[in-house]
């Protein structure tokens, strides 16, 4: 994860709805410094005292590991503050194209380097830095291109009361990056690569990256629902902020809950066509991520109102201490259960520290209730329609090859659209924000979704 792209995206949006676009530039331009400066800081340590490091750690094998895995930061934070500025911009449908490709790409590169080419963690990591360097180029062309009249030109200083806000949200938000990095993105990796074979961190790799990378389109797919968003409507006026927060997890549902059942559905079906029958074991840890994954991203809402709120701090201590219960969950369970274990592990942490973060923030930080208890109800019961019949169809006809299983996630999602339209699933003021939005086929979407004409 990046180090500082959540401080771009929250305070561009305040800026720009306050009209201050010459302090905007100047924001960019210090994020940006900032961010890499950041970065070598703290990948340096681990660079430089790779050796000493692994030694210490009881393998020196280790050290190469460490420090690609320091080289995968750096550029990791680079591509996240591009990645945060065109967010800022609100350029999704862009990031939702490239984001996607890059998914696919990482995919490829991951079943070639690890289980082909035999490269074990080496190439895990190497994939990440393929992916992420490629990624960064084209977005920051993108940057400097589209958007030139925003980021270059006239800036002001943005003040002293801001700066301060900045520096106490930064620091904070660092650590979190870090924590992440080396917590979800490679503990299970590690562990794998360190504890047992190259086999099993393919098997426990394949599936996690999938659904992370399926997953977070989410935020991409709702757009102008995310951080930026929020920002901006607690700028404008607090007291709407539950209210806007429970529309994020109503939109954010209609794509985690069909993706969840379909994802375990035809978990076998995905891994077969896109990776081959060698990749049979890891079905079954796909289809538990798909779950717990379905889970935290459904109360993830709560850890961007932590970022809104400029409660960096106290995430910072949550993050701590999911990353301490990942990482001792991994070493009590992998040696034992391998792939299973490191799963376990990972679902475990996420649900826990998913939950942690609702209750902190609808309660203590006194939001109130963030989740539309209705609207779900309403979006499962969609998923589980369109979940019946793609059982059925398998039953029937399998999924045996790429065009199979693309007749069966269009049937699976026309299914599900027929399913929201016969629940009424949304209201007039869904349509009016889908109408105003940049969703593409939006007009399509709305005919599936109303009664009559788009009414």
């Amino acid at each position: 994860m990046p180090l500082t792209h959540q401080a771009e995206q929250r305070y561009i949006p305040e800026l720009m709805a306050q009209g201050r676009y010459p302090q905007v530039r100047r924001l960019i331009k210090v994020g940006q410094r900032l961010n890499i400066l950041l970065a070598f800081s703290f990948a340096f340590p681990f660079l430089a005292f790779a050796g000493p490091i692994a030694n210490l750690l009881g393998n020196p094998t280790w050290a190469i590991y460490i420090q690609l895995m320091a080289i995968t930061m750096v550029i990791s934070a680079g591509l996240g503050i591009l990645k945060a500025i065109l967010n800022s911009f609100y350029d999704q449908k862009f990031l939702g194209i490239w984001e996607s490709f890059f998914s696919f790409a990482s995919l490829v590169l991951l079943i070639t380097f690890v289980v082909f080419l035999n490269w074990g963690v080496t190439g895990a990591i190497l994939v990440g830095l393929v992916t992420y360097g490629a990624s960064g180029l084209l977005y920051l062309h993108r940057m400097n291109s589209k958007y030139a009249h925003n980021v270059k030109g006239e800036s002001e200083p943005i003040g002293k009361t801001l700066t301060i806000r900045i520096r106490k949200y930064v620091i904070p938000t660092a650590a979190i990056s870090v924590l992440s990095l080396f917590g979800s993105t490679y503990g299970g990796v590690l562990f794998l690569g360190l504890l047992k074979n190259p086999a099993e961190v393919a098997y426990f790799d394949i599936p996690n990256t999938f659904v992370n990378r399926v997953f977070t389109q989410v935020q991409l797919v709702i757009g102008a629902l995310g951080l930026v968003s929020l920002v901006e409507v607690n700028v404008r006026d607090p007291t709407r902020l539950k209210a806007a927060a429970q529309r994020f997890t109503k939109f954010g549902s209609i794509y985690v809950l069909p993706v969840t059942l379909g994802g375990i559905v035809l978990a076998s079906p995905i891994l077969t066509v896109l990776y081959g029958s060698q990749a049979l074991p890891a079905v079954l840890p796909f289809r538990i991520l798909m779950i717990e994954t379905g889970i935290y991203s459904l109360v993830g809402i709560s850890g961007v109102l932590f970022m809104v709120l400029e409660k960096a701090y106290r995430a910072f201590i949550w993050n701590a201490l999911y990353v301490v219960l990942l990482t001792v969950l991994n070493i009590l369970l992998i040696p034992s259960m391998g792939v299973m274990g490191a799963v376990i592990a990972l679902s475990v942490s996420d649900v826990t520290i998913g939950l942690i973060f609702t209750y902190d923030v609808s309660i203590r930080l006194k939001v109130g209730n963030i989740i539309p208890l209705g609207a779900i109800a309403k979006t499962t019961l969609a998923s589980l329609l369109m979940a019946i019949v793609l059982i059925v169809m398998e039953f029937f006809f399998p999924v045996v090859n790429a065009v199979s299983l693309g007749i069966a996630m269009v049937v699976g999602l026309a299914v599900f659209l027929f399913g929201l339209r016969i629940l009424q699933v949304f209201d007039d003021t869904d349509r009016r924000m889908i109408e105003s939005s940049s969703l593409p086929l939006k007009r399509l979407l709305l005919k599936f979704l109303w009664k009559g004409n788009g009414q």
